[in-house]
């Protein structure tokens, strides 16, 4: 009798939790809200690969995690956290630093890739800011050479000398000066 009313408790828990062993087993997350780019998770036991793949469909970016760190598992939860720092702080509960994150031309995640403690990154790529980013239909432009550098003649010359020698004006100011000390540190 002891036995049965222990499991009826635990099916009662169970069933009144939002979290099923289903979805334990199966290392789904319970919650993963992407809106206005906050991110808001309640994980228990879930898959890093798996919540990756429920951000990065709801955020709309692709991602490329390796099978190692797919299969870590994590508990966390936090609301309305932006975006990057929640995905950082996922990452941080793993204990992962070997990651790239890529943005597009309006600031917005692109892509993520995590990569194995000693995997190797993508080759170095040269990053160009979204201002220089060649345009689909090329302008042409017209060739604008600097102007002729021509000497001056004496009486320029002259000219440029009178203007130079002539003393600026003496404004005086409209307080008289005051004197801040020093602070002592």
């Amino acid at each position: 009798m002891k036995g049965i009313r222990i499991i009826c408790l635990a099916m009662a828990f169970l069933i009144s939790t939002s979290i099923t062993y289903a979805q334990i087993e199966a290392g789904r997350p319970s919650y993963v809200n992407v809106k206005d780019d906050l991110l808001s998770v309640e994980l228990l036991d879930a898959e890093f690969g798996v919540v990756m793949e429920e951000i990065a469909q709801k955020a709309g970016f692709k991602t490329d995690i390796n099978r190692a760190v797919y299969i870590m598992r994590l508990s966390t939860s936090f609301n309305d956290l932006d975006i990057h720092k929640g995905i950082v702080r996922l990452l941080t509960l793993i204990s992962q630093k070997n990651y790239s994150i890529y943005y597009d031309e309006k600031g917005r995640i692109s892509k993520i890739e995590v990569r194995a403690g000693g995997e190797a990154g993508p080759k170095k790529q040269t990053v160009i800011p979204a201002k220089q980013l060649p345009s689909q239909f090329p302008v042409e432009r017209p060739i604008i050479s600097p102007p002729l550098i021509r000497e001056l003649t004496p009486e320029e010359q002259e000219a440029v000398q009178e203007m130079m020698d002539e003393p600026y004006p003496y404004i005086p100011p409209k307080e008289p000066p005051v004197y801040i000390p020093k602070k002592k540190e």
